[in-house]
């Protein structure tokens, strides 16, 4: 190996390359960061450190770090430090304990099921010193199927409130001679971004986001203090993600409850939008039907009558809602003023506990109540708009909706709405079924 240097002679500035410090979080699912580790040792020649995170994962996990926090390589590269956490603070107040642990003069956050490919850190550091106002770097990221996630990410605006974070080059075959190349963007993924340690120190990570949206605040962040945000298409970096293994999802029932928990994917929209005054959940014509690359704008990932599909988002419910822009703002205003009442209580009452739970029901149910009047009542042009498209796409093989697709149709309601009460759900499910299976197309 080309460098035999200790990780402290590293980071003496002894030595005339940077460090960088590689955080990756951890929370159960041991064969991937098993797999991100290996990966990481196996690809990487530039000193680094590797800080590891646990969000409170199971035994088998815990065993595993145990038994490699302190390792490196045998060159002294690549030391190993592992944290351990009492409760799973999510990925935002995760990687907000995780940084600071950082020794390096350049940080690298990444999914803990993500892998590396060859010259991977070369790459970003190059990009990253050709000019001293970029402040963050993100990989290239690839699925396991040779599409690529993403390439760097744009944000589009209608009337200046309503946002969505599109993921550039998203679909396409990873060796597509027309994929986007270097390009300044709107926002990153905290999942493969190199940062300056310096916005490390300035920017901080959210512990209200519970479950989602804290990459686009943490990219506000670094723009707001002057320094760019690019792509580094050279770099490029694997996600096994687990929807495209589905011995892993029924192994990893815990990380799926915890990572597509509504209600903490609820909250942490409604924080995002009380940040950035961007609400992702808007039913117009912006956010359309038309079908992009094989996804739509407005659906989770699904299968409908066997056939995969690849949707890209968890908020169905603002393709659905007949509110207009104004009312829709209105409701979320409240809403968003709900809850910053409510978690000024919870400062007074000393009962929040880093953000990552709540002691009462209260928010939820009033936070149910808006979303209901926001989105339990649909628009039956609309709906009949997506019925129009999958019978389009002959998935029903009939001219009307069948009871398969009706089912579909309303799991994917039933997603958007923030709904405790399994009686209400019950009721809710059973209504809505009905009402489709009424539409003639």
């Amino acid at each position: 190996m080309a460098h035999t240097k200790t990780l402290e002679t590293l980071v003496s500035g002894e030595d005339s390359q940077p460090l960088t410090s590689v955080v990756i979080l951890s929370y159960n699912r041991l064969d991937d960061l098993r797999r991100n580790i290996e990966s990481l040792y196996a690809n990487t020649d530039l000193p680094f450190e590797v800080i590891v995170f646990d969000n409170h994962s199971e035994a088998e996990t815990i065993n595993y770090l145990r038994s490699i926090d302190g390792a490196s390589r045998e060159d002294g590269n690549g030391v190993i430090r592992v944290t351990y956490s009492a409760q799973n603070l999510g990925c935002s107040g995760g990687r907000a304990q995780a940084v600071k642990q950082a020794r390096g003069d350049y940080v690298y956050t990444i999914d803990n099921d993500m892998t590396y490919n060859e010259g991977w850190l070369e790459a970003l550091l190059t990009r990253m010193e050709s000019d001293p106002k970029i402040g963050g770097v993100s990989s290239r990221i690839v699925f396991p199927n040779g599409k690529i996630q993403l390439n760097g990410g744009r944000l589009r605006l209608e009337d200046n409130y309503f946002g969505s974070f599109d993921e550039v080059d998203q679909g396409m075959d990873q060796n597509d001679p027309n994929i986007t190349g270097e390009m300044d963007c709107d926002w990153l993924c905290g999942g493969a971004t190199l940062y300056r340690r310096e916005v490390v120190e300035q920017v901080a990570h959210a512990p209200e986001y519970l479950n989602g949206f804290e990459d686009y605040d943490y990219s506000f962040q670094v723009a707001d203090l002057g320094f760019r945000l690019v792509n580094c298409p050279d770099s490029v970096v694997n996600h096994h993600h687990i929807g495209f293994d589905k011995s892993k999802q029924e192994k990893e029932t815990a990380y799926l409850a915890a990572r597509w928990d509504s209600e903490r994917l609820w909250k942490s929209m409604v924080y995002f939008l009380e940040r950035t005054d961007i609400n992702m959940v808007k039913p117009s014509g912006f956010f359309d039907w038309v079908e992009r690359d094989g996804s739509k704008p407005f659906l989770q990932w699904g299968t409908i009558e066997g056939m995969d599909h690849g949707y890209t988002d968890l908020f169905p419910g603002r393709a659905l809602s007949k509110l207009s822009n104004e009312e829709i703002r209105m409701q979320f205003d409240h809403i968003v003023e709900t809850n910053r009442q409510y978690r000024e209580m919870q400062k007074q009452t000393e009962i929040r506990t880093l953000g990552v739970d709540y002691s009462t029901s209260q928010l939820v149910e009033s936070v149910s109540t808006q979303l209901d009047a926001a989105f339990s009542t649909y628009n039956a042009a609309n709906l009949a708009r997506h019925l129009d498209w999958i019978i389009s796409r002959d998935l029903t093989g009939a001219g009307q909706l069948d009871q398969a697709g009706a089912r579909y149709l309303v799991d994917q309601v039933r997603f958007s709405v923030v709904e405790k009460d399994p009686v209400k759900a019950q009721e809710v499910y059973t209504r809505l079924e009905q009402d489709l299976l009424r539409l003639k197309v």
